[in-house]
C-alpha cells in the first residue's frame, strides 16, 4: 500500500484551500536521502510538519473512501512540500524493496489508477485526462504521470507525479499548477535542480 501512499499530499492540497504567502527570497533546500538539491521561488510557502501531518490524513481520507481500502503512510516522508496559492510543490521517498514491494513499475501502474479514480471520485463533474510518459528532472528519468482536469470544458489545473525508484526509496515528485506562470516556475524549479 505505501508505494501509493506518497501521493496522499497532494490530494489533499488539491482539495483544500491553500494560502499566498508574503514576499521573501528565494531558498536552496538539500534533501541528503537523495543528494537532490532545489532552489524555491519567493511566491512558495514551505509547509511546516504539522500542516504537512493535517494534509496527508485528509489525502489518506479520501483515497480509502474513494478506493474502498486502507492505507499505511506511516513510512512516507515529506522531503519538501510548498504551496503558492492553491499551486503545489511536493516531493516524498517511501522505502521500497522488490524482494518485499514487488516490480516497482507495477506499483507505479497501480498508484496511477487509484489516484485517477480518486479524483473521478471526488470531483464527479469533472472531465479528467491522463497520460503517461518520461521526464527528466537534474540528469534522473522519472515515470511521469500527467492529470488534466477540465470543468465545463475550462482547464482548472493540471497535476503531474514523477516517480522514481531511487537509493532504495520509491521517490516522488508531485505538482499542481493552475496557471501558465506557475507552470514555469516550478519547470525551473526541476530544471536548475540537481543530483549529486
Amino acid at each position: 500500500m505505501n508505494t501509493f501512499s506518497r501521493n496522499l499530499s497532494f490530494i489533499s492540497i488539491m482539495l483544500m484551500a491553500g494560502c499566498s504567502s508574503p514576499h521573501q527570497e528565494s531558498k536552496t533546500y538539500t534533501m541528503k536521502e537523495v543528494g537532490w538539491t532545489i532552489t524555491v521561488p519567493p511566491e512558495f510557502k514551505v509547509a511546516d510538519s504539522a500542516k504537512i501531518a493535517a494534509q496527508t490524513e485528509e489525502g489518506v481520507k479520501a483515497i480509502e473512501k474513494s478506493n474502498d481500502l486502507k492505507v499505511d503512510a506511516s513510512t512516507t516522508k515529506t522531503l519538501i512540500n510548498a504551496s503558492k496559492g492553491h499551486n503545489t510543490f511536493n516531493a516524498t521517498i517511501t522505502p521500497f524493496d522488490t524482494t518485499k514491494d514487488g516490480d516497482f513499475a507495477t506499483a507505479i501502474q497501480a498508484a496511477k489508477e487509484i489516484i485517477y479514480k480518486t479524483f473521478l471520485d471526488q470531483m464527479p463533474t469533472a472531465k479528467v485526462d491522463t497520460n503517461s510518459s518520461t521526464g527528466t528532472v537534474g540528469a534522473l528519468e522519472f515515470d511521469q504521470f500527467h492529470i488534466n482536469v477540465k470543468v465545463e470544458d475550462k482547464t482548472v489545473f493540471n497535476m503531474y507525479m514523477l516517480s522514481k525508484l531511487y537509493k532504495g526509496y520509491d521517490f516522488g515528485i508531485t505538482y499542481l499548477y493552475m496557471d501558465d506562470t506557475t507552470k514555469r516556475q516550478i519547470d525551473g524549479i526541476l530544471d536548475s535542480s540537481q543530483f549529486q
